[in-house]
């Protein structure tokens, strides 16, 4: 199988689009969304099951991709065990970084103690409040970092606000 990402969008009527992956199957093209792929994947991890998942970081692998983003972001889990799991069954069949995103601390500091190499720790809240739980694992493990620069209204679609943001 062969997955594309199309970019998010609104329709004419400002409806907001599912981000869509092409699937091709054979001679056959599917367009399934993005939130029913992560649905079945999700339902493969709960199950114990991480060769969909290391199944999925081949295909990317080989499709080009230079890293991967992992996270255990599953309604109901216990991400901190998970995310370590994740990680340790991605890293034994690829050889890219990780970009780990997590939720909570201990999910973090789980991933990265059995992360090898290092790692990128991807989409944290510029809030002080999450910085402050999260900053001193990232230096601890000297990673790398990606902030992102939100706020309680999400994103802006600015660059202005955005910096105003990043400067706070």
């Amino acid at each position: 199988s062969d997955f594309v990402s199309h970019p998010r969008g609104k329709s004419s009527d400002g409806l907001q689009l599912f981000q869509l992956n092409q699937l091709h199957l054979g001679r056959t093209q599917f367009f399934v969304p993005e939130s029913e792929l992560r649905r079945v994947m999700a339902q493969h991890i709960l199950d114990g099951d991480f060769s969909y998942v290391q199944q999925e970081a081949m295909e990317q692998v080989e499709a080009g991709a230079g890293a991967l983003d992992v996270s255990a972001m599953i309604p109901g889990s216990k991400e901190a065990k998970l995310l370590p799991a994740i990680v340790q069954h991605v890293q034994a069949v690829v050889d890219v970084p990780l970009c780990i995103s997590a939720s909570t601390p201990a999910a973090l500091r789980n991933a990265l103690d059995v992360y090898e190499g290092r790692a990128l720790v991807n989409a944290l809240p510029a809030d002080h409040v999450t910085l402050a739980a999260f900053l001193p694992i990232v230096a601890e493990y000297d990673t790398a970092c990606a902030i992102m620069c939100s706020d309680d209204n999400g994103i802006p679609s600015d660059v202005g606000p955005r910096v105003a943001i990043a400067e706070k």
